[in-house]
């Protein structure tokens, strides 16, 4: 994943904000923050809203709204006063055998409502 400038995970991130500002200031902060739960791992506890805000030479708010989408995500979890490094996301997408099942099935219990309704 490319960041900015190739800023380092501590770097501030306002220096490597475009001036015509097409990279929403949380979206590159999101991106440090992302680093920093790569390195963390799970069960890791994130530095305060306003030591991330000092940190990436931002507001709070915009901490919060790059933390929010990360909560989103199931990327990070709440507890207790902190936030914490959530463990890997169990998903199972759909898959083209599960959706080729799922046609089988149905037309298996259309089949049936056929014979039942002759």
């Amino acid at each position: 994943m490319d960041y900015p400038n190739d800023r380092a995970p501590g770097a501030p991130v306002r220096s490597g904000i475009p001036e015509h500002g097409r990279i929403p200031e949380y979206y590159a902060v999101k991106a440090h923050i992302s680093l920093l739960i790569e390195e963390l791992g799970e069960g890791g506890l994130l530095p305060t809203e306003r030591d991330l805000a000092v940190r990436y030479e931002v507001s709070r708010e915009t901490v919060r709204q790059a933390l929010r989408e990360l909560l989103l995500e199931g990327r990070l979890r709440r507890q207790g006063r902190g936030t914490v490094v959530a463990g890997a996301k169990l998903e199972q997408p759909l898959s083209l055998a599960s959706h080729t099942e799922a046609y089988a099935v149905r037309d298996w219990v259309i089949d049936g409502v056929k014979v039942i309704a002759s």
